[in-house]
């Protein structure tokens, strides 16, 4: 899955959203839920693309097929 900064910070902020509202929900320890905490913002209030790992890059792609 290829994407571009903006898409990338869209996805993000929609999973974050997701698991705020408790439409996503992780059992704890979960090292995707801690994957995505480590999520950081850079000064222009975009996702910063070094902070986002693999098990973010999946949990993405699995939320878009939903």
């Amino acid at each position: 899955m290829s994407m571009d900064n903006k898409q990338l910070h869209q996805k993000v902020i929609q999973v974050k959203e997701m698991q705020e509202s408790g439409v996503l929900r992780f059992e704890q320890p979960n090292p995707i839920a801690d994957s995505l905490s480590r999520v950081r913002f850079d000064e222009t209030g975009q996702v910063d693309p070094k902070t986002v790992d693999p098990n973010v890059k999946a949990l993405l792609t699995l939320v878009e097929l939903y």
